[in-house]
């Protein structure tokens, strides 16, 4: 029998949506109540197909922050030009490249005061979200790396961020206090 070929007498649809893929889904679509906010990460030299379309499903009108991680490996004009396209469409848009540390700490300002201005409460829990290898960890460790006044990206005895038995989006995180 031919690949994808259904014999008479199924009506079966076939799709591509590996069971990983479901299962991470679902996970974000249990913690969404618990957060606050979104910080979506993609990747600046592709930021249309870098995004996951089924995630605006589940965040809905829940405030989101998208950021065009790895800017510095993309044309500045091409930058420019989708940040104002994201932020006159959907949401607020940050470009940033997570190795840099003055690039953080835009990222940082951007995300204390967009969580500030929304949620008048001590710490702001945020869902942190992306397909794969758009650099969600890098972000969240050189934010971690930023808040501990660790210098450099390439210091291999900064602390990563520990993976847990938690489900995503549980990570508690408290900006520094200004």
């Amino acid at each position: 029998m031919a690949a994808g070929r259904i014999p008479r007498g199924l009506s079966a649809s076939l799709s591509w949506f590996p069971g990983h893929m479901a299962k991470a889904q679902q996970s974000i679509a249990e913690q969404l109540p618990k957060c606050d906010a979104v910080l979506e990460i993609c990747d600046a030299r592709l930021p249309l197909t870098s995004r996951n379309s089924a995630l605006d499903a589940l965040i809905g009108n829940r405030p989101r922050l998208v950021v065009l991680n790895k800017a510095d490996l993309a044309p500045k004009k091409a930058v420019g030009r989708w940040l104002d396209h994201i932020s006159e469409t959907s949401s607020a848009a940050v470009a940033v490249c997570a190795r840099q540390q003055d690039s953080l700490a835009q990222l940082r300002d951007a995300l204390l005061t967009f969580t500030h201005s929304r949620f008048r409460v001590a710490g702001s829990i945020v869902a942190v979200v992306g397909i794969p290898n758009v650099g969600k960890s890098s972000v969240i460790n050189g934010l971690r790396r930023l808040s501990e006044g660790v210098e450099s990206s390439d210091d291999k005895s900064a602390e990563k961020a520990n993976a847990s038995a938690n489900p995503p989006a549980s990570t508690a995180w408290a900006p520094p206090s200004r």
